[in-house]
């Protein structure tokens, strides 16, 4: 705001009502214009690769995601797991009951022991702002998921919706949606 003293004003007009109309749909073009710009600036981000930080340990790098936007979990970054795994203790918490929770599938753990799991669809698995919905998973129903030293692994079937690096300097997953 613009402050003038009352002897600094030579005069005043009041300006016609055709004038103000044109000032208003100036300023209101040039709103739109700016709007725009914020908007596309916005969706520019959204599609630009994403950082998250990892925590290293001798079982892998684990990373913090939301499982059907309410559950927190640590799961291990798995490439070589083709799905999302999770331990069977979750399976409440994601509204499987315990007598629903039979082996319908093997899974071949990297280890090269077999262990039996249940299939299931997330809604969804978000990391950081990066969300991908209906994913493939498994829970596990061996002894094998206290092996586990985070709550399972994230897969391909979470992974495959990016491009991703993992940078070990900075101990960072980059995640790029395609």
């Amino acid at each position: 705001m613009v402050k003038f003293r009352k002897d600094e004003i030579a005069w005043t007009m009041k300006s016609m009502d055709s004038f103000r109309q044109q000032l208003r749909e100036k300023w209101e073009r040039n709103k739109a214009v700016s709007e725009s710009k914020i908007d596309d600036q916005g969706r520019m981000q959204s599609f630009g690769p994403k950082q998250t930080g990892f925590v290293r340990s001798q079982h892998g790098m684990t990373v913090s995601a939301i499982i059907n936007g309410k559950l927190n979990v640590r799961l291990i970054l798995d490439t070589g797991a083709s799905l999302v795994v999770l331990k069977k203790s979750l399976a409440s918490e994601l509204g499987i009951e315990s007598t629903d929770i039979n082996s319908d599938i093997k899974i071949i753990l990297a280890d090269g022991r077999q262990s039996g799991a249940k299939h299931i669809i997330l809604n969804s698995i978000k990391v950081e702002d990066l969300e991908v919905e209906n994913v493939d998973a498994a829970i596990l129903i061996d002894d094998t998921q206290e092996e586990l030293s985070a709550d399972g692994l994230l897969g391909m079937s979470f992974l495959k919706h990016f491009n991703f690096k993992i940078d070990q300097k900075e101990n960072k997953l980059i995640l790029e949606r395609l």
